[in-house]
Parts: C-alpha cells; structure tokens; sequence
C-alpha cells in the first residue's frame, strides 16, 4: 500500500498545492472553520495554531512550568505534506525541533525548499520513508498526525509507529475524521 501512497501524493501534490485554499500555508489538509476565522488560509491554519497550543499547553504542564521548557521541544509530523505544519510549529513553539516524515519524494523536495526560503532549516528536518517502518528516533515530545492515519495499513501500525517515536510520557495529537454512529 506505502508504494499506492507515494504514487498518488507524488503525481498529486502539485495540484494540491496550486487549488487548495493553503494561500501560503503549504498545507494539505482541510479547513476548520472556527469562531473568528475569516478567510480560507486562516481556516486551513487553525489546525497548525491549535496544535501549537495543545503542544504548549503539554510542555508547560510536563515541566511545571509556563516558562520555556528546559530543553527544547522535539515534535513529529507523521505524514506532512510538503511540510507547512513543520514549518508552522517551528515558527509557533521557540526553540522546538520539528521533524517531518512523507512517503513521498517529492513533497521531501518542495518541504526542504520551503523550510530554507523561510530560513527554518536549522530547526525543521525531512525524513523520505513511511512513518510505519521509518527509522526515527525514539525520544520525541510530540508526535502529530493529520489526516494521515487512514494511509497506516492498520490502526494498530499506526499507533506503533506513533509510540515508537514517542519518548515515556509523550503525547500523540491526532487530527483526522472518525466514523461513528
């Protein structure tokens, strides 16, 4: 299935990119409408700024403190796009490391282009693999994942993976649509 996802995100990612309502956000998940939001690209960037809070809200409740952490976050992105989540955090959360995994080349390519345009390469990395078996160290803060689940060939690969890259204590964020009755 890992070769089926490469396949469509490199052949689609383009198209994404030139219709979706991103308006320079570089994301390629949908909008959320929130109280307050006005336009489409504030709409797809709701999703990145409530990531960034409940990602400070966990460091200051972590530490015990509301101040920076001692050491600097590590966040992953499990299946991010060309990086515009990345990219957001690390722009959202002083001092955090973000790294990034996509299956697909292409969208490595696009990421680390845009990360050096912004100058956030320093503190935003790209990993080419599927976030399944991807070799990814063990000790992150955070882990998120938007709308990438569903690409996992099983719930159960996924919250592995996830938990694999976690370091004790860490958290995973989801971000995706469940059916329910």
């Amino acid at each position: 299935m890992s070769s089926e996802v490469a396949r469509y995100y490199d052949a689609n990612t383009r198209r994404f990119l030139l219709v979706g309502a991103g308006g320079g956000t570089y994301a390629i998940h949908r909008e959320l409408w929130a109280p307050g939001v006005s336009s489409a690209a504030e709409a797809v960037d709701q999703v990145n700024l409530l990531l960034a809070d409940e990602i400070r809200g966990f460091a200051a409740h972590d530490t015990g403190s509301e101040t920076e952490p001692a050491t600097p976050l590590r966040v992953l992105d499990l299946g991010c796009g060309v990086g515009g989540t990345v990219m957001r955090l690390a722009e959202q959360l002083s001092g955090a490391s973000v790294t990034g995994v996509t299956i697909s080349p292409k969208q490595v390519e696009i990421a680390e282009r845009l990360a050096a345009r912004r100058g956030l390469q320093a503190r935003c990395r790209f990993v080419l693999g599927d976030f399944q078996d991807a070799d990814l160290d063990e000790d992150h803060d955070v882990a998120v994942a938007i709308e990438a689940a569903v690409h996992a060939d099983t719930p159960e690969r996924f919250f592995g993976a996830a938990s694999r890259a976690l370091r004790r204590g860490g958290i995973l964020v989801l971000v995706d649509d469940f059916l329910t009755r």
